[in-house]
């Protein structure tokens, strides 16, 4: 059960990067590295244990953080 809800949350942030890569104007390039650097440890990650590697699923988080931190404009909205 906790393994599929850790799959989830790692998918939800995924697709925050995908549809924040497609939305964005400027910046979108960041998102879309994280969404592909998140398709090749997945792909790889079917193959191989390398996300039990620390430096891998520390520097693979770091990349995902990335992402998901440049998806949405840090602007405020008109109406806030």
């Amino acid at each position: 059960m906790f393994g599929s809800m850790l799959v989830a949350s790692v998918l939800a942030l995924v697709l925050r990067c995908i549809s924040g890569s497609i939305t964005r104007r400027h910046g979108m390039t960041v998102p879309r590295v994280a969404a592909s650097a998140a398709f090749l440890v997945g792909v790889h990650a079917l193959v191989d244990f390398s996300l039990q590697i620390q430096a891998v699923a520390l520097t693979f988080m770091a990349i995902l953080g990335a992402g998901v931190a440049q998806s949405e404009s840090s602007r405020l909205s008109l109406g806030d």
